[in-house]
């Protein structure tokens, strides 16, 4: 099974080649500029480094939300283009659940956290069984602080993943362990790896045509006009 996964729903912008259990080339920058700028070469960088072209491969994959509504956008058409161009199906990811596989195995209550804004952020509890995830919460967006209220319910431990600032602000003095920094970004090694994970449990891969974005919320812009004509109509 050979995966080409790309990441630009965060800060990262990635790709990385999975074949048959090895990941054979990965690049991953959060470097400010923008995805567009640097996505597809490194696309070309990577497929190039393994020695493949388009046809090698079996799947695309790609984190499909929530996520920065530019980065998603890029990523999705990105994806799209190369399935078309390729005729290769597409696995899209929910971006919680590649950044939680990084800690897949863990003990702990795996909690990916990306912020939202406005003392919100997008977020899910997962526990590991038998390296599955299974979310006990979420995916949503939500306060930090009912994240929080949720989490002081729990008998187990807790570990943060990701924009992890956002929720230890909020919870003032207490205390939640932390994923490492080489573990607590979106990598597209772990989307790889999570793919084939799903394709085993029974996932169904779709045409690059029926790739959709889930936002989980809508856009600023959109809420922010919705509010105005809400207002004018009261």
């Amino acid at each position: 099974m050979k995966i080409l996964a790309i990441e630009a729903a965060a800060k990262t912008a990635g790709a990385a080649v999975y074949s048959d259990g090895i990941i054979v080339a990965e690049e991953a920058v959060a470097n400010g500029l923008t995805h567009s700028q640097t996505l597809m070469p490194m696309v070309e960088e990577i497929m190039k480094q393994a020695g493949l072209d388009g046809q090698d491969l079996d799947l695309l994959t790609f984190t499909k939300g929530p996520g920065s509504f530019t980065g998603l956008r890029i990523g999705a058409a990105t994806v799209k283009g190369l399935s078309l161009g390729w005729q290769k199906p597409v696995l899209p990811l929910s971006t919680l659940e590649v950044l939680a596989y990084n800690l897949a195995g863990h003990n702990e209550l795996i909690v990916p956290v990306m912020d939202a804004r406005r003392h919100q952020v997008y977020t899910a509890v997962y526990e590991c069984i038998d390296g599955r995830l299974q979310a006990l919460f979420g995916p949503d967006v939500v306060p930090a602080t009912d994240l929080i209220r949720f989490l002081q319910r729990q008998d187990r431990p807790a570990i943060l993943v990701g924009d992890a600032g956002t929720v230890t602000e909020e919870a003032g003095g207490e205390a939640f362990a932390v994923a490492p920094a080489h573990l607590n970004q979106l990598r597209p090694a772990a989307a790889c790896a999570l793919a084939e994970s799903l394709l085993k449990q029974g996932a169904e891969p779709i045409p690059g045509a029926q790739v959709e974005i889930d936002y989980l919320r809508k856009p600023q812009a959109e809420r922010e006009r919705e509010a105005r004509l809400r207002a004018e109509q009261s």
